[in-house]
């Protein structure tokens, strides 16, 4: 059982690693910020767009590690 939930973890942040990544371009390109605070604003969103998305089976901690993982 752990095994599939592993294997839904890195499936689910590897398809909202492509989310994650176009919202960090459009808040980079919108926003004048320092390149090296990049990276956090990308764990940031990712973590922010797992928290709100209830369309999967995953507890919330699930999702945050997903979120975490694909930003």
């Amino acid at each position: 059982m752990e095994n599939q939930t592993l294997e839904f973890v890195l499936t689910f942040a590897s398809v909202l690693a492509v989310f994650v990544l176009a919202a960090v371009q459009l808040v980079e390109n919108t926003v004048k910020m320092p390149s090296n605070i990049v990276t956090v604003i990308g764990l940031l969103i990712g973590l922010l767009i797992t928290a709100a998305y209830p369309f999967t089976t995953l507890d919330v901690t699930l999702r945050l590690w997903a979120g975490g993982l694909a930003g």
